[in-house]
Parts: structure tokens; C-alpha cells; sequence
């Protein structure tokens, strides 16, 4: 049972299907020793426990939701409360992060609310989630110039196109409406 998860360190202690969601009561095994806050060692004593909803990514055709025990722990330092640490949850999202790397993912091919829809989310939430990963494969990206540029024209669906090509990596650039000289340059400018 406690593979139910494919998440190591945790424990799970059920699973059930109710309608078209699977929800697996579970809670997690590392615990804290070290006071998030002040930063004093070994005073953390157990403050009582939350249940905490999780969503995971879809499993078997079904939304998944982790309903998690999560301790609560007092610093007998600085009187401040924390929980403890879930290394496999989002720090800013009630979901897993293979649940947000999913959506990042599913967002490139699939419409926002088709997601939402599959994941069992707010709609606005798939958007935020996109656009963050959005914003890491634009700066991960690199712009390489080819060595060898390929230009030539092209009739698609009864209309004139420019199209460009990098002979030296065998690999499609950019396809223009038009064959005009402006637009050429437009496109080598960019």
C-alpha cells in the first residue's frame, strides 16, 4: 500500500474511489529537528497534526487527491509554529509538483480548462501554473544563428509563402505569408 503513491518516504494508509476522484489518505515520514524560524536545534516538540487536501496528477483516468496527515510542531525558543516539511509538494500550491510539472506539460498541447477539468482545478490556477513553466522553456531557450541559412518559396493551400530553413543543422526555422522583399527582411531583422 505504501507504493500507492510512487512517492518515497510516505506512508499511505488508504485508498478509495468516490465518482471519478481516487483519494489516498496518507502522511509523510521525515520530521522536523531544526526550528524553521530561529533556527534552534532539537526544541521543536509535536503541536498536533492537519489534514491537508493535495492534488496529484490524474492517475487511471481519475483526478487524485492525497489527503495528508501533516504534523504540527511548537519551538520552545521562539514560541512560533511551523509544519513539517512535505518535500514532494508545491511550497506555493496545495498540489504535488509532478502534479505542476504535469500541468506545465499537458498546457503546451491541451486547452486550460480541458486541464482544469482533468486535474479537478480552477481554471485560473492551470494558467498560473502554465505561464510560470512557460517563462522557464523561454529562459532555457537558446538562439542560435545557422551557419547556413535557407531561403525558398513555397505554395501551401494556394497561397505564396517564404520559407526558412538551417541547412547546416537539417532543421525548419520560420514560415512567412507572402514572398515580398519586406517581409524577408523583417523576418532576418527579427
Amino acid at each position: 500500500m505504501n507504493h500507492a503513491l510512487m512517492l518515497i518516504g510516505w506512508d499511505v494508509t488508504g485508498v478509495k474511489v468516490v465518482g471519478n476522484v481516487q483519494q489516498a489518505t496518507a502522511s509523510y515520514q521525515g520530521l522536523l529537528d531544526t526550528c524553521p524560524k530561529c533556527g534552534a536545534v532539537g526544541r521543536l516538540y509535536r503541536h498536533g497534526t492537519k489534514i491537508v487536501e493535495y492534488r496529484d496528477a490524474p492517475a487511471f483516468g481519475k483526478q487524485f487527491v492525497i489527503q495528508c496527515k501533516v504534523q504540527r510542531f511548537r519551538c520552545r525558543e521562539c514560541s512560533e509554529t511551523c509544519m513539517q516539511p512535505l518535500p514532494d509538494m508545491d511550497e506555493r500550491r496545495h498540489m504535488t509538483k509532478r502534479c505542476v510539472e504535469y500541468i506545465g506539460q499537458q498546457g503546451i498541447r491541451r486547452t486550460f480548462a480541458d486541464i482544469a477539468r482533468d486535474v479537478g482545478i480552477d481554471e485560473k490556477t492551470v494558467r498560473n501554473v502554465c505561464q510560470g513553466h512557460f517563462k522557464r522553456l523561454l529562459s532555457q531557450r537558446k538562439i542560435e544563428a545557422p551557419i547556413i541559412l535557407g531561403i525558398d518559396e513555397v505554395n501551401l493551400l494556394h497561397r505564396r509563402r517564404t520559407v526558412f530553413v538551417d541547412i547546416g543543422g537539417r532543421r525548419f526555422l520560420d514560415m512567412v505569408d507572402g514572398m515580398d522583399r519586406q517581409r524577408t527582411e523583417r523576418w532576418l531583422y527579427k
